[in-house]
Parts: structure tokens; sequence; C-alpha cells
């Protein structure tokens, strides 16, 4: 049964997407806890673990610019469990250097206090995006 809290985060999490594909990262930054624990899966063309949103920032989101000319993060699913909301999401990208394009599932698990989101681990195939980066 979805309840009050679920619909309330897949709607804060929908936001954050829609925003990240706009290239609004205030927006996204604002759904996060400032201390937000970010790890991407080993092997990771971006390795965090990432603590706080300037890390993520820094370690991640200024990046994705200069080495993508597409990355783009479609959302296919939402599965909310009280303070935690899974998204199964297709990623479709081209390297800027290698001109290289890739598409690759993966799974974002989102953990929240009820405000904010407080953690971020995402799961995907790391080789298939390292691939196309020529890394």
């Amino acid at each position: 049964m979805t309840t009050t809290t679920d619909t309330a985060l897949v709607s804060r999490l929908r936001e954050a997407y829609d925003a990240f594909a706009r290239g609004d990262l205030p927006t996204v930054l604002a759904t996060m806890s400032p201390g937000i624990h970010w790890a991407e899966p080993p092997g990771s063309v971006y390795p965090g673990p990432f603590t706080g949103t300037q890390e993520v920032v820094d370690g991640l989101f200024s990046r994705i610019p200069a080495d993508w000319t597409l990355f783009s993060v479609t959302l296919e699913r939402f599965l909310p469990s009280g303070n935690t909301v899974v998204t199964v999401v297709r990623y479709d990208v081209t390297h800027a250097t290698t001109g290289r394009s890739a598409t690759v599932h993966g799974v974002h698990v989102w953990d929240s206090d009820g405000e904010r989101f407080t953690a971020f681990e995402g799961f995907h195939d790391t080789h298939v995006l390292r691939d196309a980066a020529g890394a």
C-alpha cells in the first residue's frame, strides 16, 4: 500500500530528476540533506564515496558536462517503501572525448529523513560506462 510519505518522497524525487535533466542543480541540491552520503558502485567513472552536497557537486555533478556531450537519466520506475525510494533508471550517454555512446540500466536507492534525502547508492554496469569513456 502506498502511503502519504511514499507519495511525497516520489514527488520530491521526480522533481529532482526533472531538475537534473534541465541542468537546474540548485533544485536538485535542495532535495538533499547538506550531509548526504553518496555512493557510486565500485569501478565507477566517478568513484566516491562523496559526503555532503559540495563533494557531490565537485566529484560528480560538475564533471559530467565536461566529460559527456549527452548524459541522460530516464526514470523507468519508482519503488517506495517508508523513507526509502528505489528508482530504476536508464542512462543514455555519449562521451565528449571518445565520441562513444552507451545505454545502461541502473538502480538508485535513496534514503530520506522524511524531509530531504540523506543517502544515495547507485548500481549500474560500470564497465559499459568506463568503455564509453575510454577508461
